[in-house]
């Protein structure tokens, strides 16, 4: 699966992480308190971890 082609407001082709960050600036005084934040970080890693704690089960590596 191809990923689509982001351009910003002016036709520009531009980077996912660019994307993120000119809506995230646009948007500034809609955001979560930081706790809310941290925590939605914190789950993500952790989700994260245990994807690769099984990728690595699956070859048969030991932590």
């Amino acid at each position: 699966m191809k990923n689509a082609d982001i351009f910003n407001s002016d036709g520009k082709k531009i980077g996912r992480e660019q994307a993120w960050t000119d809506e995230f600036l646009e948007d500034t005084e809609n955001l979560p308190d930081p706790d809310v934040l941290v925590k939605e970080i914190v789950e993500d890693m952790e989700s994260a971890m245990m994807k690769f704690e099984s990728i690595m089960d699956e070859l048969g590596e030991d932590g």
